[in-house]
């Protein structure tokens, strides 16, 4: 993840990849807004990611 106009933006292959979800609005006040999520797919990844890392350190 990259910061952009400082949020937390996924890259674009993990979008392509289906591991995040980004929904981008206009809030009441007019302003801009965008908002990522985990999709389930993404939480199974980063699970892999957090086991492999915890097998490593053990």
């Amino acid at each position: 993840m990259y910061r952009l106009a400082g949020k937390m933006t996924p890259y674009s292959h993990h979008l392509d990849a289906g591991r995040f979800s980004v929904k981008t609005g206009e809030a009441g006040n007019g302003h801009a807004f965008t908002q990522v999520k985990f999709t389930p797919k993404g939480v199974q990844w980063i699970a892999g990611l957090l086991a492999a890392w915890r097998a490593t350190a053990a």
